[in-house]
């Protein structure tokens, strides 16, 4: 486990190193404040949720059936809060760039987009670490750890130079694509899961997010008249209202036991 966290440490900083020995630090603060933006909804979201389901992971290493269960309600949390995020800063980059920083911040819409789908993909990668910790089986997570290092450090070699920071954001999503479709593998046959029921189990959230997506890409050109910040903020309660209302027509089964526990806990206190 502290392998595992060194080589973290290491795969987390290596595109600032390369970017910054590179092309300099005007490129590495547009690309330090893309990253900032797009990984928000790993490390508010599924990094939080991910963490707080290990000591339940230890508890049911020996009930596999539930093990499993617990491992796919817990993506089912992750994709119905993240993945609408992850999908308004893919499709609304520029608008949130130039709505928070102004046009001197132009710089980092391309990456942005590219590390918004990093930070998706990585949002539903992160829990198989606590899988594997849960299982007893951390040294999978060093595993994929040195084989994340191993893709990272030539493809930002390779692609910064040939595409700026735009191509670090291009390297550090290949990598974690690989890598989390071998942690995604490795968890789901750790527990005898399967692809098929993980797709039913998301295909709600992805539904969601898809309309919403769908939503923001037909209101862009009809709010470009407005000011960035305005155009911002409609967006913003456009896309709000949209994906409430798709969330309660078909993932309703996925909100209603989320938000009974949240008004649970609070009874509690």
């Amino acid at each position: 486990m502290s392998a595992t966290n060194i080589l973290n440490l290491a795969n987390n900083t290596a595109d600032n190193v390369v970017i910054g020995r590179v092309l300099g630090v005007t490129a590495l603060g547009f690309y330090a404040v893309a990253f900032r933006l797009a990984d928000f909804p790993n490390t508010v979201i599924a990094h939080i949720v991910g963490r707080v389901m290990f000591p339940v992971y230890s508890l049911l290493q020996n009930e596999l059936a539930r093990f499993r269960r617990a491992f796919i309600q817990n993506l089912q949390r992750i994709a119905v809060l993240a993945l609408p995020v992850s999908v308004t800063i893919i499709v609304c980059a520029e608008p949130i760039v130039l709505g928070l920083f102004g046009e001197k911040w132009q710089e980092a819409v391309g990456p942005l987009r590219i590390l918004a789908v990093y930070g998706l993909v990585k949002s539903f990668s992160s829990p198989g670490g606590e899988v594997f910790k849960g299982a007893g089986r951390p040294e999978l997570g060093l595993m994929v750890g040195v084989l994340q290092i191993a893709l990272i450090v030539p493809g930002l070699i390779v692609l910064v130079r040939s595409h700026g920071i735009e191509g670090a954001a291009l390297a550090m999503l290949i990598a974690v694509t690989v890598c989390g479709a071998v942690k995604l593998w490795l968890a789901l046959r750790l527990l005898e899961g399967s692809l098929v029921e993980l797709g039913r189990a998301l295909a709600p959230s992805i539904l969601c997010s898809a309309l919403l997506g769908a939503t923001l890409l037909l209101l862009i050109p009809a709010t470009g008249s407005l000011g960035p910040a305005v155009q911002l903020a409609a967006l913003v309660a456009a896309g709000t209202a949209v994906y409430a209302a798709a969330t309660m027509a078909f993932a309703r089964s996925i909100v209603m036991p989320m938000w009974i526990g949240l008004r649970g806990a609070d009874a509690t206190r």
